[in-house]
């Protein structure tokens, strides 16, 4: 197949993606080829979303179904050009099957089904719990189980991401920013993300800000390496894809790239001298 989408500008190319889309009698090879070319581009973080999949279903309403399995077609379409390009020799790539994909499906205002694949070990800790709630819960009423369990759950992981306490101490305790520009204050983090609502700050041109709430960073606004400080005026919360592509912009996109190898390499170094037998002294 031939893809005309790389020939045409990142304005266009959203442009022609969205009525592609909409136009019922559309090929499918062509909604595909831009899928391609647009999820290359990352043009979703442009537009103030963390993925391809997110782009797909809230921005060209596809259902998750839908927009997932035109993504791995597109994808896998596009790996398939390459391997046919003149010059290029790869061993052709077989998609890896992906697990089923949990579903949760509204049913009523504030009522929701939810439907996913649990291991055994999971199984036998849901049984152990509902033994230990005996009569507080009927047998039958698995969700208020979970409930249960998220309400011990959440305060946990709310102290690790943003050091959240009912009694935070006094700021005269902690250590003075500037002694680490790069070390965010847990009082900081509580405000950031209070103030942020525990969301994607990022905002799209046209004012779309980014719905991503999970692996949320902090991220200095004016970089440390320019001097910024970790105060709650200069920290905000970002999405990964969207930290990556502010540090894009601001330090260029080959210099991340470098940035990135050097650190794949370091962490590939340190878990081989972790796996190498200790020698005798």
């Amino acid at each position: 197949m031939k893809r005309n989408a790389p020939y045409l500008s990142d304005h266009a190319l959203g442009r022609e993606l969205t009525a592609a889309i909409a136009r019922e009698d559309v090929s499918t090879a062509v909604v595909l080829d831009h899928i391609a070319e647009y999820d290359e581009r990352r043009l979703y973080r442009d537009a103030g979303f963390p993925s391809m999949f997110a782009y797909c279903v809230e921005a060209l309403h596809r259902s998750e179904e839908a927009a997932y399995k035109r993504i791995r077609a597109a994808r896998a379409g596009q790996a398939n050009e390459l391997q046919l390009s003149p010059g290029t020799v790869q061993a052709p790539t077989i998609p890896t099957p992906e697990p089923t994909r949990p579903i949760v499906k509204p049913l009523a205002p504030q009522r929701y089904a939810v439907q996913f694949t649990m291991s055994q070990e999971g199984r036998d800790k849901l049984r152990y719990a509902q033994e230990l709630l005996g009569h507080g819960v009927a047998s039958e009423d698995i969700a208020q189980v979970f409930e249960r369990a998220l309400d011990a759950l959440i305060p946990q992981l709310e102290k690790r991401k943003f050091a959240a306490t009912s009694r935070p101490r006094p700021r005269s305790s902690e250590a003075p920013s500037n002694d680490n520009a790069r070390q965010i204050p847990a009082r900081v983090r509580r405000e950031v993300w209070k103030r942020d609502k525990g969301q994607c700050t990022f905002v799209s041109e046209s004012g779309h800000r980014c719905a991503e709430r999970k692996g949320l960073q902090f991220d200095h606004d004016l970089e440390v390496a320019r001097g910024g400080e970790a105060s709650a005026s200069n920290v905000r919360l970002l999405c990964h894809a969207h930290n990556r592509l502010e540090a894009e912009r601001t330090f260029g996109p080959e210099f991340m790239r470098h940035k990135r190898i050097a650190a794949s390499e370091a962490r590939a170094e340190a878990r081989a001298a972790a796996r190498a037998p200790a020698t005798a002294g």
